[in-house]
């Protein structure tokens, strides 16, 4: 199994070469050829979190099960990484401040068939500790 070169994928499903079971393993081993291993190897990481008091976003913080976007069970695979440490300016907030962005994706996959193997691209505010992403308009969605 291959995944596309490019990264702007909005939601896809992808098969197999020749439409067979794909394992999670391949799935994870594909995500680790983009991403390393998911704790700042590459650009690619497990977010940081936002801090409610400050409402200031840390992209720096220690990769713990409580932590983690990256799950595993006997059922599925869920991989959730961001690129926190490399903002895009949106434009700016009602008070001046830079509208910042943060590149993300999420990949999952069911070696006994509860769902298929897919990816999905977004653009994201920040990522609060229960992992609920804070998007432009809308609040939180899961």
């Amino acid at each position: 199994m291959e995944l596309p070169h490019h990264h702007c994928v909005c939601e896809t499903v992808l098969k197999s070469r020749d439409n067979g079971r794909i394992w999670d393993h391949e799935l994870v081993s594909a995500v680790m050829r983009i991403a390393g291993d998911g704790v700042g190897d590459t650009r690619w990481k497990v977010p940081g979190v936002l801090d409610w008091g400050s409402m200031v976003y840390n992209p720096h913080v220690d990769v713990s099960s409580e932590t983690t976007t990256l799950y595993a069970s006997d059922r599925d695979v869920f991989l959730f990484l961001v690129d926190d440490t490399h903002p895009i300016e949106a434009g700016k907030l009602p008070n001046g401040e830079p509208d910042l962005f943060f590149r993300g994706f999420y990949a999952w996959n069911s070696e006994v068939g509860s769902k298929t193997l897919g990816i999905a691209t977004f653009y994201l505010r920040a990522v609060c500790m229960n992992r609920n992403l804070w998007v432009r308009h809308g609040g939180a969605i899961n």
